[in-house]
């Protein structure tokens, strides 16, 4: 499990965050691959999940928010100059709790998808 040097009580803060709602997953997890603005989580995602899950700007929005508030992710300078004279687009990046709580919501996941395995695929139920 990746740790800050120093921080005390840092894993009982991130596994209070688990487990996550689905969309604030799939926003940590586009974010895992580097810092991003709005749009292109919307497009990450609908990427990743063929379409499966779309979220609208609102909803978007409202979990960044949620999402800063609690520490997960912050506002980060972006790599690349923005290349049209449009007003330039806030971006994203997951912290390092950010990336805690992502690595024990997947855990928590694997987790669920082996019970599933075993109980639904390999008995039939």
């Amino acid at each position: 499990m990746e740790y800050s040097a120093g921080v005390m009580g840092d894993s009982d803060r991130a596994a209070g965050h688990v487990p996550l709602a689905a969309h604030l997953f799939e926003i940590l997890l586009s974010m895992s691959e580097g810092p991003m603005h709005g749009y292109a989580l919307i497009g990450d995602i609908r990427r990743r999940t063929g379409g499966a899950v779309t979220l609208g700007t609102s909803s978007l929005y409202a979990a960044i928010y949620r999402l800063r508030r609690d520490g997960l992710v912050a506002d980060v300078e972006p790599r690349d100059p923005p290349e049209s004279e449009g007003a330039p687009r806030r971006t994203y990046g997951i912290t390092p709790l950010g990336r805690r709580v992502l690595r024990l919501e997947a855990l928590r996941l694997q987790d669920v998808a082996e019970v599933a395995r075993r109980r639904v695929l390999e008995r039939g139920r």
